[in-house]
């Protein structure tokens, strides 16, 4: 099996078929090599990108180890159950797995580093999925130490992760210090071909950073390696590469090959956005329609591709939910969720692309009238800057103030927050410290909690229900829950936290419960500012 495990590294799914062979094998073995076996499966097929049903399986693994494993065995163990909850969309329960990885390495007097370092890439993903950018960054840094203290494991994969925290959180400086040292690693090993994905990403990071030599050197790079080499993702980044710097012939050639050969319906989608504004550029009214025409049908092919991922995803997910909480109630709210989310993502498509079509032709007569008035123009050039002085100096003062006035309403907002979530924890006791828990990924609350939490609140506030039942619009269950989350002082990202729904689920049913309920939701703050 250890040759197997090792075979798995490179061609996983060769090694889960060598495995399965085995199988019969395993019924006359004892229980710590029968064990062995079904943890070494899990991570093939981990590693195969094969979707469990249940957690069932890896929770039988993880149990065992837990009591006859050493060390290694446990952080293992701990490790694949936290992907099979990662990939059951169990976020909270994958993220405590994975730190209990990291706690049960950590107290190996010789850890696996590959492991380590596998942990601390994983947490990575899930921070950066939830937004939590600094925590991504610190996981990818100590994921960075490990590899650079170990040759085998440093490589410009792990260097990068460190490099696109830095870029998320908006620190240009460091996030080109690791760029330079992945791109470096990449020149130094001779590996252009085997990372030309990390250098696909690097032209255009570099690009958009104003660093033009190295933007244009990983370009030439690319280039130079042969086709079937290049990563899928190449000929978009570079067409944007070239749209972005204004060779539009360059630009419209790689966008026209990803056109032709899409491979995936979010590739077309953009590749139609590219053609169609250079197609604008140069007015040319057939391509225009075109690929106007084509945007529209790659935005419904990825509306048709999103529910296939959604259809093959809600089985396992069901499944999964069905063991953990009420059948119904779980179906319910992942079902609404995900349709609320197809609905806003459809939404903010067509409204995207009515706005680049209006936005399009509306330049091109403005263009045309600006010819024929450039005469006149030219007269009015000295005035017409004067008085974009004045409109930039005054626009300067409107974005002081509003961001004196954003600053004044987050203090508002944490002083509201702090003060009102101590009021319910001294009525509320144990059940708001679950759910404040519970918004930072460290529990998981069920209907119990749920009634017990309204219950909290209807004490302090009777009046509180009548009013969310009768003034918000059709008072479902998920809107019931956000609404008293909100009068529990929380914030938009920990009533995500808490209750898995989706971010644009989130954000428009908490502005129109606030302004539903605008007495009962901020009447706690009034109170404070006057105390």
């Amino acid at each position: 099996m250890e040759t197997i495990k090792r075979e798995g590294d490179s061609v996983p799914e060769t090694a889960l078929k060598k495995l399965e062979h085995l199988s019969d094998r395993m019924k006359g073995e004892s229980e710590y090599v029968q064990m062995k076996y079904d943890l070494l499966k899990i991570r093939l097929q981990d590693k195969s990108d094969i979707i469990p049903e249940n957690d069932k399986a890896a929770k039988r693994v993880y149990d065992y180890f837990q009591e006859n494993g050493n060390g290694n065995e446990k952080a293992e163990a701990a490790y694949y159950l936290a992907s099979v909850y990662r990939d059951l969309h169990d976020s909270p329960s994958a993220v405590s797995f994975f730190l209990q990885s990291e706690d049960l390495s950590l107290q190996c007097d010789t850890p696996d580093s590959t492991l380590l370092a596998n942990t601390y890439s994983q947490l990575r993903g899930l921070y950066e999925a939830q937004y939590n950018y600094n925590a991504a960054l610190e996981v990818a840094k100590k994921e960075f130490e490990i590899a650079r203290n170990n040759s085998r494991l440093l490589c410009p994969t792990r260097i990068m992760d460190v490099a696109t925290c830095y870029i998320l959180l908006n620190d240009t400086a460091n996030a080109i210090k690791y760029q330079d040292f992945a791109l470096n690693e990449i020149i130094k090993s001779h590996s252009e071909e085997e990372h030309s994905d990390i250098l696909s990403e690097l032209t255009l990071a570099y690009f958009r950073q104003n660093i033009k030599e190295k933007a244009v050197f990983c370009k030439n790079k690319l280039l130079n390696i042969s086709k079937e080499r290049l990563p899928e993702i190449f000929h978009h980044n570079l067409g944007v590469f070239y749209l972005e710097s204004g060779k539009l012939d360059s630009a419209y050639i790689n966008l026209s090959y990803i056109f032709e050969n899409p491979i995936d319906p979010s590739y077309k989608e953009d590749a139609s956005i590219g053609l169609l504004m250079i197609s604008l550029e140069k007015d040319n009214n057939d391509s225009i329609k075109k690929y106007a025409r084509a945007y529209i049908e790659s935005a419904e092919e990825s509306k048709r591709f999103m529910k296939r991922e959604i259809s093959l995803n809600a089985r396992n997910e069901y499944i999964y939910h069905r063991d953990k909480e009420q059948e119904t109630k779980a179906y319910q709210a992942a079902e609404n969720a995900k349709r609320n989310l197809i609905i806003a993502i459809l939404g903010f498509i067509s409204i995207v692309a009515i706005f680049i079509i209006i936005f399009q032709w509306y330049r091109l007569n403005s263009l045309k009238k600006i010819n024929r008035q450039k005469e006149i123009i030219k007269n009015k050039n000295t005035e017409i800057r004067d008085k974009a002085d004045l409109i930039e100096e005054q626009s300067q003062q409107l974005q002081e103030k509003d961001e004196m006035l954003k600053e004044k309403a987050i203090q508002n907002e944490t002083l509201y927050q702090v003060a009102y979530t101590k009021k319910l924890k001294e009525n509320g006791g144990e059940i708001i410290e679950k759910f404040l828990l519970a918004s930072e990924g460290k529990d998981k609350v069920n209907d119990e909690d749920w009634q017990s939490l309204f219950s909290a609140i209807d004490g302090l506030h009777p009046d509180f229900r009548h009013a969310v039942l009768e003034r918000i619009k059709k008072p479902t269950e998920d809107k019931i829950r956000i609404a008293y989350l909100l009068k529990a002082g929380m914030t938009n990202p920990q009533i995500m936290a808490v209750t898995d729904y989706s971010k644009s689920s989130v954000y428009r049913k908490s502005d129109s419960i606030r302004k539903a309920l605008p007495d009962f939701l901020r009447e706690e703050e009034e109170e404070e500012e006057e105390t």
